[in-house]
């Protein structure tokens, strides 16, 4: 027996080693995912009756119902999981998307109590699977995708009670899943773009005036998603969980195994980005050119044969509300890995828009925009500041030179968790490995400043570009408020409005009903044009520009003045030390900003390229706890002022 008790540890210590080195090293099939599509699809395109051709996967999500005790732990947290549904039906997905069956396209319908007062909601969401070397397992799902894009946008039968020609417009969203996930249709991050997804419903469900909604169609767009998947998770962790037998064993060496391939996985995201997405990314770019086209009335080839006059009806419209018409919009959405695979494709065309405006030519009267889509957020990402340095310093030389036009609008917003510890101390740990042997230790010929830039590179080399406080613009809190705040001077009607509904009551029918004639989407608008009346009138008086409200209880500070290396803006940041002050306050005021220093060395909120960071875990807790109403109300806000009253 003493035997036996001293042998058992060893025995365990060794099964462990030998599963940790064998899957590994070996990949055997049982604990990693195989370098093959789990979507099927080996048909073609070339005929519509063959096959396979154009399957789809019946998704329905219903609307959760929560129980009392689920309500308090949420209203504790403060964050009340208002999208939440219960686990998707899956329609025999493993039978189905097997031999030519193409799974790719998931027509997804909601059934919520905002759903059953629309009449319906239902999304359309494409899956594109992408192989370690960045190229699709199946080309044919891109061009399904593209397919029914042009099929969606182009005139086709009416509904009974249109009028002629019908055509739909189209909101689309494309999202890339981060580390330790992938296509998988119970995966975690696909989850939550099925109810990403129901929040885009429910806005496009929204609408700013009585009559109008400023798109050619005038009915809600067509909500399209895009997930990109990759083998971001080599390893399956979920098989462990099958019983206690082997959660007990294995548990402890399948993890290791998983955070083991941080190295090989973001070398896979950099190929991802640099393959097949950048055609994705092209032809999408194309599409929306083609079908957004104000300038030709005489080409209808680019606006797939729908009709001039609904474009300069909406245009009108449009215009004299200070808004655009537009019939396609995009939002690009990244995690951790995904997001390093989506900046990869699209820095080079936001470099390129940003330079265009440093010299005195048409580009710079033009605001930064990029052709892919209206707004890119980028969530926790998981890539190194040097990445970002080339746009940062592009960024700083058109500010010198060319200042952002005052109707600039947010490009690309990085958002950073200051809770995320796998970007805060994961991240530098693999990076100190993998550039132990690299130069940061620039020379220049009269030996100045060559500790500071070294120190600069080597921080920009190791570190996440949302820890790197010298590139930090804005700094994301709760917005000062109670439940009973009545509209004072320094509060306005719609804000208060927004603030004591909040984006979590957007799917509530009661709450809509409560607020009259107001609806959200004008509470929304109307707030915009107030932080803008607040921000003109802080610039001609040279005052400190104000903080933005947020629906959802958010307020966004712009960072003031640069910090440099290894001076953190958030250092001398009380708990909240706005109770005695203005709720519109900017959170960041330095005691080195003068006023005579006003227009030197100092950050514009009319800045295109965002760099985020959030206080505390009720706005992101984590690296994967980012899908909550306020983070979805920070989003959706941001992304309908890109169109909406300047």
């Amino acid at each position: 027996m003493r035997t036996i008790s001293c042998l058992f540890p060893q025995q365990i210590s060794r099964t462990v080693f030998l599963t940790l080195a064998v899957s590994l090293t070996t990949g055997c099939s049982w604990v990693t995912w195989s370098n093959s599509s789990i979507r099927g699809g080996e048909s073609t395109l070339s005929s519509p009756g063959a096959t396979g051709y154009h399957d789809t996967v019946q998704v329905a999500l219903v609307e959760k119902n929560r129980t009392a005790r689920e309500k308090d732990k949420a209203g504790k947290n403060e964050i009340e999981a208002s999208f939440a549904f219960e686990k998707p039906v899956e329609a025999d997905i493993d039978e189905r998307c097997s031999g030519d069956s193409d799974c790719s396209h998931e027509k997804i319908s909601y059934e919520s109590k905002f759903c059953t007062q629309l009449g319906s909601c239902s999304a359309d969401l494409f899956v594109l699977e992408f192989d370690d070397q960045g190229r699709l397992y199946h080309p044919e799902q891109m061009e399904h995708l593209f397919e029914f894009l042009q099929d969606t946008m182009s005139p086709h039968a009416c509904n009974p009670g249109e009028q002629e020609p019908c055509f739909d417009d189209v909101s689309l969203i494309v999202a890339a899943h981060g580390w330790r996930h992938n296509a998988d249709f119970e995966d975690w991050n696909l989850r939550q773009l099925r109810e990403v997804l129901y929040s885009a419903v429910l806005f496009e469900a929204q609408k700013s005036s009585e009559d109008e909604r400023w798109n050619p169609s005038n009915k809600p767009r067509r909500v399209v998603g895009v997930y990109l998947g990759w083998r971001g998770a080599t390893v399956k962790e979920q098989w462990i969980e099958n019983n206690l037998l082997s959660k007990v064993l294995f548990t402890v060496p399948v993890k290791l195994s998983a955070l083991a391939t941080f190295w090989d996985r973001k070398g896979t995201a950099l190929d991802v980005a640099l393959g097949s997405t950048r055609e994705l990314f092209a032809r999408l770019g194309h599409i929306r050119a083609n079908v957004n086209d104000m300038d030709d009335p005489h080409n209808k080839t680019k606006r797939m044969e729908r009709p001039w006059e609904r474009y300069g009806k909406c245009a009108a419209l449009a215009e004299s509300s200070k808004s655009k018409c537009v019939a396609m919009r995009t939002l690009i959405l990244g995690h951790s890995f995904g997001s390093l695979a989506i900046y990869n494709a699209i820095s080079e065309s936001l470099i390129d828009s940003v330079s265009a405006g440093v010299y005195n030519s048409p580009a710079a009267n033009k605001p930064v925009s990029s052709p892919y889509a209206d707004l890119i957020v980028l969530i926790n990402p998981a890539f190194e500041g040097a990445r970002f340095e080339p746009l940062y310093q592009a960024s700083l030389n058109r500010m010198k030179r060319s200042p952002y036009l005052p109707t600039q609008d947010p490009v690309l917003v990085l958002v950073t968790g200051t809770s995320d510890y796998a970007t805060k101390y994961a991240f530098p740990i693999g990076r100190f490995f993998s550039t132990l042997f690299q130069d940061n230790s620039p020379e220049s010929k009269d030996g100045t400043e060559i500790g500071r830039r070294a120190d600069e590179e080597r921080s920009a080399n190791r570190r996440t570009v949302g820890h790197i406080p010298r590139y930090m613009t804005h700094y994301l809190d709760s917005f000062p408020t109670v439940p009973d705040m009545k509209p004072t001077k320094d509060t306005h009607s719609s804000l208060d409005v927004c603030l004591k509904t909040g984006w979590k009551e957007l799917a509530s029918i009661e709450a809509l009903e409560a607020l009259g004639k107001k609806s959200l989407a004008g509470a929304l608008d109307e707030t915009a044009m107030e932080w803008k009346k607040k921000l003109q009138a802080s610039e001609a008086t040279k005052q400190v520009w104000p903080a933005r409200a947020f629906c959802g209880g958010l307020r966004l500070s712009v960072a003031m003045q640069a910090a440099q290396e290894g001076e953190d803006p958030l250092d001398d940041l009380s708990n909240d030390q706005s109770h005695d002050q203005d709720p519109w306050s900017n959170q960041l005021l330095s005691k080195e900003i003068l006023q005579d220093k006003w227009s030197r060395d100092l950050r514009s909120p009319h800045n295109p390229i965002w760099v985020v960071r959030t206080k505390d875990t009720n706005i992101i807790d984590g690296h994967n706890g980012f899908l909550n109403p306020r983070m979805e109300g920070f989003i959706q806000q941001l992304y309908r002022e890109v169109l909406n009253p300047q």
